[in-house]
């Protein structure tokens, strides 16, 4: 099993933040801009920094080291020269770490029964009591020490953007009697914008107070910068008394001292130059400038008229301007707007047709000059189209006509992008920068609806669908043949026209490759969420919508739940499974897809419940737990049921494999927690012979093979012999050891013992070894033992005896005899 813990690490990290704002010379935000920032002036680009549009502002955060090079570009695609370099400076970070000691006894507001409350106001830089600066508070550190007799609470407020005093009640602490000392980590930049804060401590002190507050705060980098370049608002007016504004005028401007052409603007509805991409007047550097308006692709003279006192009465047609300030210029020009004109004439189209024809527009764009016959224009900017529903705003389609050259432009147009049965409106807009617009051509048109009659078929064999309800397992791909035809023109449409659809989106009938008179449609019934019936919707449409009347266009498909395996099994998996106890063992099942043959990954539910069982196989009230099965990358299922853990006896599980839309599989195991069992070898057999008075000695290795034959260490083993118990010593590697230095010695006889082994540990079976010694006599020479030496040796003794006593006997009886016959003699002689 494993265990999981969750950390919360608070990494500090040594980064610079650097604020920027640009603005031009009048203090406006720059809205076309960017900034790149290098290490130093000849380093590869860090980073690129869109200034944000309406503020100006961006900012920089990387790696805090002492400077960075940084480069301020004004961009505008409108100007000859896009990207031009407003301002380069080297960026040098100051201290911004500011470290400050107060003590709590000086300036303290005694607030009663001696409660005291010490305030510390500080301000970030350019920040006070009635002003706002630039920079803001980023962190700030703050350590109270010693401050007795006891601290009651701590707030904190930050001074907001609006001058007021603001509170941060997340940061608020109350003390209980015990604390006088306390340190506090607030960060204020990434919620609150702040311009400076107020420290609020409040203590309990019967004397005086020693204490002190130690503040450490960190405050933001600003970088203003003030851009060389202002906004000159220009207009086009004509001469009129009304002064209208003349549209379509184009300005061109120049350098004034080189004659490098920089832009061409063109005037708004108002009068006012702008860029063609950027609706913006002319914004650009504090340089001199030349003014040329042209209009028709003709130079137009012009006065001038100024916003301050200098003022051109005279007709030109170029004017010089240094500019230095926002400032506004009124070009007032000679022209008679009636007299220049444009049109689309020769207008032609081809639009009420039955859906899926082609439709087609075109159109003759011209213009006139005064005292001139119309022409066909000649490179417009535009000639755009855009289709919409009649009487509404949405924009259908829209892009620019083809252009066949003299003002000839035209368009062809699928109607089948459209829906059946609805009016439209296509118009038709031209623009060339210098010239007055056309007025926009407007073509109405009908699409007309087309009928079809649908019959569906089986796939394979091609019968007609009677029923129209089609069984399918979830997941798989089914086809449905089918015909149609073209009720209006009796011929069959193309396939590209017809669609399917259904709960889960729709899709194409396609031609079938196989069969040449019919087509098909391939349906996925692994993107249903639930098992069930669903109606198949046939329809000729786009946009979803329909464009074809379509009959006999439905069917329904009964989707069911895809059949399983588990372990190769149909039904319920039985199993049983014998361990021993402290035994780890995983289980492993199979999940199968039937259909593909394929492992079941990801299931909603793979669940387990143990039971422990009494002697009749009854559940034990108390003894049950479940847990979750975990999924292999090789997508089989495991099941861990801590069986290291579990006690002796029987257990019943049941285990859950549950995936939506599939069968779901269920197994019940029984589980049979068994004691271990000692596999033993002995360094000898358990028959074996010792010459009387040797030694006994016996090694025993006790593994366990149902353990990876781990050695079994920690046993008791010990032998039996004639009621005396002689222990083996456990050498911790599985070798148990035992020495009996000397047997007893038989005299007479060879001897026969039979001493038992008995192996002994918690939660293994008892095992008893019996042994059959046989003690063998003592040899003078093999075969001859020490035994019988002593008995031929008393035998011998014993016989010599005998003998020299009879010889002795003897000796003496025949000198008694002697002695007698003595005597006789000679009582005889005399």
């Amino acid at each position: 099993m494993s265990n999981f813990r969750n950390y919360n690490e608070t990494l500090h990290v040594n980064i610079w933040s650097i604020d920027f704002e640009v603005d031009d010379w009048d203090k406006k935000p720059m809205d076309y801009g960017y900034i790149l920032i290098y290490n130093t002036i000849n380093s590869p680009l860090l980073a690129n920094l869109t200034l944000t549009p309406g503020t100006g502002l961006t900012t920089f955060r990387w790696l805090n080291k002492s400077n960075y090079y940084y480069e301020v570009y004004y961009q505008n695609t409108d100007y000859s020269k896009t990207d031009n370099l407003i301002t380069s400076n080297i960026i040098t970070r100051k201290d911004k770490l500011n470290l400050t000691q107060f003590y709590v006894n000086q300036s303290s507001l005694s607030v009663g029964s001696n409660n005291y409350l010490k305030e510390v106001i500080i301000y970030a830089d350019y920040s006070n009591s009635t002003n706002i600066g630039s920079d803001t508070i980023i962190t700030v550190d703050i350590s109270l020490k010693d401050i007795t007799d006891h601290l009651i609470s701590f707030d904190i407020e930050y001074w907001a953007s609006d001058k007021t005093w603001k509170a941060i009640p997340e940061e608020s602490r109350i003390y209980e009697i015990v604390n006088n000392s306390d340190t506090l980590k607030i960060e204020l930049f990434d919620k609150y914008i702040s311009h400076g804060f107020k420290v609020k401590v409040n203590f309990f002190n019967t004397t005086q107070s020693n204490g002190f507050i130690n503040i450490n705060y960190t405050q933001t980098t600003h970088e203003y910068i003030k851009g060389k370049m202002s906004k000159l608002r220009i207009y086009a007016l004509d001469r009129s008394e009304e002064r209208q504004p003349i549209e379509n005028l184009i300005v061109k401007i120049q350098n004034g001292t080189n004659g490098d052409f920089i832009v061409n603007l063109s005037t708004d509805d108002t009068g006012e130059a702008k860029g063609n991409k950027n609706d913006i007047p002319f914004w650009y550097f504090h340089e001199n400038y030349n003014f040329t308006l042209y209009f028709y692709n003709a130079l137009k003279p012009f006065r001038v008229s100024q916003s301050d006192y200098y003022y051109d009465t005279y007709q030109i047609e170029a004017y010089n301007y240094t500019l230095d300030d926002t400032f506004t210029l009124i070009f007032n020009v000679s022209l008679t707007l009636e007299n220049y004109k444009s049109r689309f004439q020769n207008v032609s189209s081809r639009g009420d047709l039955i859906w899926e024809e082609i439709m087609e527009f075109s159109v003759n764009y011209t213009v006139k000059e005064p005292n001139q016959i119309w022409k066909p224009i000649q490179n417009p900017d535009y000639v755009k189209y855009k289709f919409k529903e009649l009487g509404t705003a949405k924009i259908l389609k829209s892009g620019e006509m083809t252009d066949l050259a003299n003002g000839n432009f035209s368009i062809s147009v699928n109607s089948s992008e459209f829906i059946a049965s609805k009016s439209y409106i296509m118009t038709v807009s031209g623009h060339k920068i210098g010239y007055v617009d056309p007025m926009d051509q407007k073509f109405q048109f009908i699409i007309k609806i087309r009928s079809i009659i649908i019959d569906f078929f089986n796939y394979t064999s091609k019968e007609v669908l009677a029923t129209k309800k089609i069984p399918e397992y979830y997941g798989g791909l089914i086809n449905i043949s089918l015909t149609y035809n073209d009720t209006i023109k009796s011929t069959i449409l193309g396939d590209k026209l017809l669609t399917y659809s259904w709960n889960y989106g729709n899709g194409s009938v396609l031609k079938d490759p196989l069969s040449s008179n019919y087509y098909y449609i391939l349906i996925n019934t692994s993107l249903v969420s639930d098992i069930g019936e669903y109606n198949i919707q046939i329809a000729a449409q786009l946009h979803n919508n329909s464009n074809i009347n379509v009959l006999n266009g439905s069917f329904s498909l009964n989707i069911r739940s895809r059949p399983t395996l588990l372990n190769g099994t149909l039904n319920i998996l039985h199993l049983s499974k014998e361990l021993y106890i402290s035994g780890n063992y995983n289980f492993t099942f199979n999940y199968v897809d039937l259909l593909k043959e394929t492992r079941i990954s990801q299931s909603n539910e793979t669940t387990y419940i143990l039971n422990k069982l009494d002697e009749n196989f009854n559940p034990i009230p108390g003894e049950t737990s479940s847990g979750r099965l975990y999924e292999t990358s090789q997508k089989y299922y495991i099941l861990d049921l801590d069986t290291e853990i579990l006690e002796l006896g029987v257990y019943s599980v049941t285990i859950s494999f549950v995936k939506k839309n599939y069968e779901s599989k269920v197994s019940k195991m029984t589980l049979f927690v068994n004691k271990r069992t000692f596999n033993y070898s002995l360094s000898t057999s358990t028959k074996f012979s010792i010459e009387s008075g040797a030694p006994l000695h016996i090694n025993m290795r006790l593994i366990d093979l149902n353990n990876n034959s781990n050695p079994i260490i920690n046993s008791d083993v010990y032998l039996m012999l004639n009621g005396n118990r002689f222990n083996f010593e456990d050498k911790k590697n599985g070798i148990y050891e035992l020495q009996i230095y000397k047997l007893s010695e038989p005299f007479f006889l060879p001897e026969i013992i039979n001493p038992d082994i008995y192996l002994i540990k918690e939660n293994f079976i008892t095992e008893k070894i019996k042994l059959t010694i046989f003690i063998e006599m003592k040899e003078i020479f093999p075969g001859f033992p020490t035994f019988y030496l002593i008995m031929i040796l008393i035998s011998s003794i014993a016989v010599g005896g005998s003998l020299t006593t009879y010889i002795y006997i003897k000796r003496k009886l025949k000198l008694t005899t002697k002695i007698k016959n003595g005597e006789r003699v000679k009582g005889n002689s005399r």
